[in-house]
Parts: C-alpha cells; sequence; structure tokens
C-alpha cells in the first residue's frame, strides 16, 4: 500500500506533535512536496571524524523515499504524481511513511570522502487539528542529532505552508532520545 511501511517499528526514538489548522488534504499535498524538495539537497555540514582531531568543513545531502509495503520508492517526481494521484482518487492518507538517508562527506587533502550515512523511518499520523511525528533511527553513528532532523523536516513544511499564506503550526510535545 502506498505511503504505509509494513515493517514500521514500535520503537520509537523521536516523536513531535504539531497543531494545526489546515485542511487535511492541502496539509498532506504540502507535506509530499516539501519532502519532495529536500529529496537530492546537499547542504554544508561540520563533520567530526573518529580518528581526527577537530572538525572538516563537510556536506551532507539527504535522500527521501516514501514506503510502498516492505519497500520505499525514492521520491521523485514520478512517486511525488502517484501520491498526489492516491490522495486524490482515494483519499486522506491516515499514515504517510518516508525513509530519510542523511548522507555525510568531507574534503581531506584534496579528496572527496565518503562517511557512513545515517537510515530514518518518519511516520506522519494525521488527526483534524494535529500531525504526530515518529522518528525511528534504524542504522548509523547519528553525526546529524535525532532532534535536529526533525526539526529540519518540521521548519521545511514550515516554510512551505508560510508560502501558501495559510496559518503556521505550532509545537505541542517534542522529544527525542
Amino acid at each position: 500500500m502506498l505511503g504505509r511501511y509494513d515493517n514500521f517499528p514500535t520503537i520509537i526514538h523521536g516523536i513531535a506533535r504539531l497543531l494545526h489548522q489546515i485542511p487535511l488534504p492541502t496539509l498532506q499535498q504540502l507535506l509530499i512536496a516539501s519532502l519532495h524538495e529536500i529529496n537530492g539537497r546537499k547542504e554544508p555540514y561540520e563533520i567530526s571524524v573518529a580518528d581526527h582531531s577537530g572538525t572538516y568543513q563537510g556536506e551532507l545531502s539527504l535522500e527521501v523515499g516514501v514506503a510502498e509495503g516492505v519497500y520505499f520508492n525514492y521520491l521523485d517526481d514520478d512517486e511525488l504524481n502517484r501520491l498526489y494521484e492516491a490522495l486524490s482518487s482515494r483519499g486522506l492518507f491516515e499514515i504517510l511513511d518516508f525513509l530519510i538517508i542523511v548522507g555525510y562527506h568531507y574534503s581531506r587533502e584534496g579528496k572527496k570522502i565518503a562517511l557512513k550515512f545515517d537510515r530514518h523511518i518518519l511516520r506522519f499520523l494525521f488527526h483534524e487539528n494535529t500531525i504526530e511525528l515518529n522518528l525511528f533511527h534504524e542504522r548509523g553513528i547519528r553525526r546529524m542529532p535525532l532532534d535536529d532532523l526533525l526539526n529540519y523536516v518540521i521548519k521545511n513544511l514550515s516554510q512551505k505552508i508560510v508560502k501558501n499564506a495559510l496559518p503556521p503550526l505550532k509545537v505541542e510535545h517534542f522529544r527525542t532520545l
């Protein structure tokens, strides 16, 4: 089933509950669009490396996939359109699950060096006036803290909402391990 991961874990490493005053179809479209926009994004990021002292100016990259049963499909333009079509034809999603992979690179002596990535599964649960985000960290050493990742996703969604002149989200609860 598009949008839902069959093996979502019972252990949650982060949770956020957001209050909203936006019609759910609009909110879901904006959420899907905001995750599509961060897919493939690269940004500067300070990186510490275990066998070297200090930090390096590095780069983080994001890849986003949408769940379909036990798999995740890369959230490209085709998957974006599939999600929009599913939203308009079958109605609202109760749950939307996404895979977010955060990759890290840094330069040393003129070479670009890749580090181990972090792999997260993020579930959105939709209610009339709240959205709940459940974050599971599946793999990696958490170079990007979990609260930073959740805040990053919320910030990007909030910017999309503001651009559409809709009422802002309000964080009601936020906790990470």
